[in-house]
């Protein structure tokens, strides 16, 4: 049982924490070398990562209406957050035509571990058709399944923009024979040629585009969907499994103490 002072306490610093974080974010024209906003997300990310909490007692404190409240604005400030880094990272790559990752970046570091822990998960292999819905400005998940397993992948993107920028970033690093980078009107087209999905970015509605690709996929289509689990959900979206129809749970990767997100691994 969770005592009431240590329960205060930890709400406290926590609402702190958000409300710094997304005040910082509004504040700043570019987060991402923003030293003030850099080290306000750092510390809450450290403050969630090392929590001692139950799945029980975090699943309790995010039902606090203190807690509840704060989720959406610090979930839209991360979003946002994350895109910025990306679209630097995007640009410094291309700027100074790299042709490696660099993974110094804790960001970088956790999505690139991330994501190979998917492929591995999902038995990826060269044979499969890949599928990415929402590569972002930097289509780092794209690059580990293409140049670790050597597979074909089809990055979908909505805006234009981030299209181009992640197609530079592609052919900089010398992958545009195994990446392709589409609209997202190609969705359910694509989808239905795909053995292996991946849906890795943060999106509000992963539940009714996960369900609207189940007529179209064929069987056997292995789907991963990153989610939020317990008060890391404070960060990303949590995607209730019960709620994807047309779908067998084959497990969730849980990618460690050090990760900000686990993954679904679904089976059509």
């Amino acid at each position: 049982m969770m005592s009431i002072p240590v329960m205060k306490t930890f709400t406290e610093n926590l609402h702190q924490l958000c409300i710094d974080f997304q005040q910082n974010v509004k504040e700043s024209e570019h987060p991402s070398i923003d030293k003030k906003v850099q080290l306000s997300a750092e510390t809450l990310e450290q403050f969630l990562l090392t929590q001692q909490f139950t799945p029980i007692q975090e699943n309790t404190l995010l039902k606090l209406d203190s807690i509840a409240q704060l989720v959406p604005q610090t979930q839209a400030a991360y979003r946002y957050y994350q895109e910025d880094l990306e679209r630097s990272y995007a640009q410094e790559l291309v700027a100074n035509n790299e042709s490696e990752l660099d993974f110094t970046h804790s960001h970088l570091r956790r999505e690139g571990l991330l994501a190979s822990k998917e492929a591995h998960f999902s038995n990826l292999s060269e044979h499969d058709r890949v599928l990415v819905i929402g590569t972002g400005y930097f289509p780092l998940h794209a690059m580990v399944y293409a140049g670790q397993f050597n597979a074909k992948v089809i990055g979908l993107e909505t805006q234009q923009h981030v299209r181009e920028h992640a197609t530079r970033v592609v052919e900089s690093m010398e992958m545009g024979n195994q990446i392709k980078i589409q609209d997202i009107r190609n969705l359910y087209a694509q989808a239905a040629k795909a053995n292996v999905i991946f849906v890795s970015r943060d999106m509000n509605d992963k539940v009714p585009l996960i369900n609207s690709l189940a007529e179209h996929l064929k069987p056997g289509t292995r789907v991963m969907c990153r989610t939020g689990f317990g008060l890391r959900a404070m960060l990303h979206a949590h995607v209730p499994h019960k709620q994807l129809q047309g779908f067998t749970q084959m497990g969730v990767l849980d990618a460690g103490k050090s990760s900000l997100q686990s993954s679904l691994c679904l089976l059509r």
